[in-house]
């Protein structure tokens, strides 16, 4: 019984360890108004947004590999839905950038068209 315990702690030490391995990126982007950014600026919110997203995605490659190294006990299961949770969200992240680039991508086109 006394192995187990030694056993567990150091289970629990390389979860806790495993976990802190996956962070979710900081912040959101900010992306200028279309219609009256330069295009620098526009620029400069496509180059955000990209890096924004690969780091999203990097995160979601965390998880996804965490949950693989997760066992089958209760506390292996908490876990695996709260990183699913986490991915959903950090998905959700990339789409609403991803959305937001875009729509704002639109409006400047549309206001610099030389028809």
């Amino acid at each position: 019984m006394r192995i187990r315990e030694p056993l567990a702690l150091i289970a629990l030490s390389f979860a806790a360890a495993a976990q802190a391995d996956c962070l979710m990126p900081p912040g959101s982007v900010e992306i200028p108004d279309g219609a009256t950014a330069s295009l620098e600026q526009m620029v400069e919110a496509r180059d955000a947004a990209m890096a924004h997203i690969g780091a999203l995605e990097d995160y979601i490659e965390c998880l996804d590999a965490q949950n693989q190294q997760l066992g089958d006990d209760a506390a292996a299961a908490e876990q695996r839905a709260l990183n699913i949770t986490r991915h959903n969200a950090a998905v959700e992240s990339i789409q609403a950038t991803a959305e937001s680039y875009n729509r704002e991508s639109r409006a400047f086109n549309a206001a610099n068209t030389d028809d």
